[in-house]
């Protein structure tokens, strides 16, 4: 009996111990589904705010996106999306689903509350009744939250290569325990907010480069990389015409007042074009060109065109351009192409263009006027025919010189210089590459042009003790035995590979013979640089995947500072080129405001009139020579 009654207590202790066994086995798989389904359904929230951001053009319907899948996630009755401006000196509410959106504090404000975050990944907060009083008496966000009534916090950094950019807030009117399913959910969003702030800063970064390289920044009309863009498309199976305006007269404004004053007479013609243009029913696009010259293309007939340019030339002739109290009289002529008759391609268009701008410009008795190419602008075609016969015989007698433009060291020692081209004309004098250089690439005399630069240019290379960069043409570099010349010039004068640099422009980027041969000289050991960086191809990628030791910034970006205190295009570029261990050259620096902007973004080498303009051989070298003696003094004391 006894017997009896162990084994019934026993087997009612073992049953009551598997049935507690069981309940705990079935809480752990319901936790566990728990997990999974939230696990599930933050992941379906990320997908989500994937797509979004395909779709959503701007950060702040992105970011609202956001708020609303955080706030259907964590189940708070306030979300929040916090960021650091582009000052780094205030966090904003970009985002919230209440009247939070753009709050802003001080950093000196959430200091605090900052030093709570950075010292764990989520900080859980009851409001009032909190352990620390302080926070509200002066944390603004804290202070904040109590104004709005709500009672719990939970609050997650959004970091950025390490640093944090901002906060994520998640509020309750009610006093809340928030799980460990909301914290691990915070933490998620937080990442995925870092990650897509970021894609949007390099979106808005793409956006700003292409804008300053597809669109004039005097007079903000579109700029020929624009209208190469949509030329097939606007083009097809229409006809029309490419006018290309010539201003004359603005020279003697930029003599007088300087070039902001030009600049700004330039851009107060401009509009009153685009006003003028703007009534008429045909498509027209005008945009900017190089020097003092407009592009419009115009869909239409010819005598469509005619009355176009004819608008354009009375305005600017029937006016008078004032700039502080004085009168100026600018006039304009114009060069015209058929299109498609008198080609198809916007290069043959602009080639044709220019004949007939050529035909007309030496005019002086006619200087509002305009021609249309044909096959009877003889002028225009003899004129490039003497000047093609009187370049190639320049190059027969050898009646090119190199000038020299010093690149300094921020603290003004000479590392460097480039060689320049100068045309010593026998009856002209000194010309500059502006009167020959495209001649030469279209007759293709560039070749025997560049291959006598870089011959002088290895030839001084053995009385310097420092860097030579040498453009070179497409052309040039396309050449089979390119790379076996360059060999033979090192053996022959003797200097190390290292102190030729070959500029390239971005377009050569895409050339893949042109790619090839870069990498071969590069492995002789000659430096390759980029040149005009940010004006011409900008493909960002092709930098991932060819090597170039340096990029030169061309001087159109670091001209902003004439305007502004920051040039943020310069300093993108600068920082992009440090991190791909680039050497950066800034070009055109004219003055201190310039020279300080680039010590302060640690620009390795400045060129530009502030420190010496292009000089001939003696000039320069006199230059180099006291630079060194100046070291040598230096280093002494």
């Amino acid at each position: 009996m006894l017997l009896l009654t162990v084994l019934g207590i026993t087997t009612g202790l073992l049953f009551h111990r598997l049935v507690k066994q069981g309940r705990h086995s079935l809480q752990e798989m319901q936790a566990l589904a728990n997990t999974r389904s939230d696990l599930e359904e933050q992941q379906k929230v990320v997908q989500n705010l994937r797509q979004r951001f395909q779709y959503q053009g701007s950060q702040q319907a992105f970011f609202h996106t956001l708020s609303l899948e955080a706030t259907r996630l964590i189940k708070a009755d306030i979300t929040a999306v916090w960021l650091l401006d582009d000052s780094g000196h205030q966090l904003v509410c970009q985002t919230s689903n209440s009247s939070m959106t753009h709050e802003a504090f001080n950093l000196s404000e959430v200091q605090t509350c900052i030093e709570l975050i950075q010292g764990q990944p989520v900080v859980e907060l009851n409001m009032p009744g909190t352990d620390r009083p302080d926070l509200f008496s002066h944390q603004g966000m804290l202070k904040l939250f109590r104004e709005f009534g709500l009672h719990s916090a939970l609050l997650t950094g959004v970091y950025q290569g390490g640093e944090l950019q901002g906060v994520l807030t998640f509020c309750q009117y009610q006093p809340r325990q928030w799980s460990d399913s909301d914290k691990n959910a915070a933490s998620a969003l937080a990442g995925v907010t870092a990650q897509f702030a970021e894609a949007f800063q390099r979106r808005k970064a793409e956006e700003n480069f292409y804008q300053e390289t597809h669109f004039d920044q005097v007079t903000g009309l579109p700029q020929l990389a624009h209208i190469e863009d949509q030329f097939s498309q606007e083009t097809e199976h229409k006809e029309g015409y490419l006018l290309i305006l010539r201003l004359h007269g603005l020279h003697l404004i930029n003599e007088f007042h300087g070039v902001e004053a030009g600049d700004e007479v330039f851009r107060n013609l401009a509009q009153q074009c685009l006003a003028i243009l703007e009534p008429l029913p045909q498509q027209k696009h005008l945009f900017r060109l190089p020097a003092n010259r407009l592009g419009l293309l115009l869909e239409g007939s010819q005598s469509e065109a005619e009355h176009s340019v004819q608008l354009l030339i009375d305005l600017v002739s029937g006016s008078t351009w004032d700039y502080q109290r004085k009168n100026y009289t600018l006039s304009l002529q114009a060069g015209g192409a058929h299109y498609p008759s008198d080609g198809r391609s916007l290069e043959e268009l602009q080639h044709k263009a220019r004949l007939a701008l050529q035909h007309i410009r030496n005019q002086a008795d006619k200087p509002n006027t305009f021609s249309f190419y044909s096959l009877n602008v003889s002028r225009g075609l003899k004129a490039r025919t003497q000047a093609i016969q009187e370049l190639q015989r320049a190059i027969e007698r050898e009646e090119f010189v190199l000038y020299f433009q010093p690149q300094y060291s921020s603290d003004k020692r000479i590392e460097g210089a480039e060689a320049l081209l100068r045309w010593q004309h026998p009856e002209k004098g000194l010309l500059g590459p502006g009167h020959f250089i495209t001649l030469a690439e279209e007759t293709e005399l560039i070749v025997p042009m560049s291959r006598w630069i870089l011959r002088q240019a290895c030839q001084v290379l053995t009385r310097l003790p420092i860097t030579l960069s040498v453009n070179i043409s497409v052309l040039q570099l396309r050449q089979a035995g390119f790379v076996r010349e360059i060999q033979g010039l090192i053996h022959e004068f003797d200097f190390q590979p290292h102190q030729l640099v070959i500029e390239i422009v971005e377009s050569m980027m895409a050339d893949p013979g042109a790619a090839r041969q870069l990498k071969a000289l590069r492995q002789l050991g000659v430096q390759v640089a980029l040149d005009d960086f940010g004006t011409g191809y900008s493909s960002l990628s092709y930098l991932q995947h060819f090597a170039v030791d340096e990029i030169k910034v061309d001087r159109c970006f670091i001209k902003a500072l004439e305007e502004q205190d920051d040039a943020p295009l310069a300093r993108t570029i600068i920082a992009m080129a440090h991190s791909l261990n680039c050497r950066v050259v800034v070009e055109g620096v004219e003055n201190k405001a310039q020279l300080a902007f680039c010590r302060q973004h640690k620009a390795d080498l400045i060129q530009g009139f502030f420190f010496a303009k292009p000089e001939p051989w003696e000039h320069f070298t006199a230059r180099l020579e006291a630079s060194f003696q100046n070291d040598h003094t230096a280093n002494a004391h």
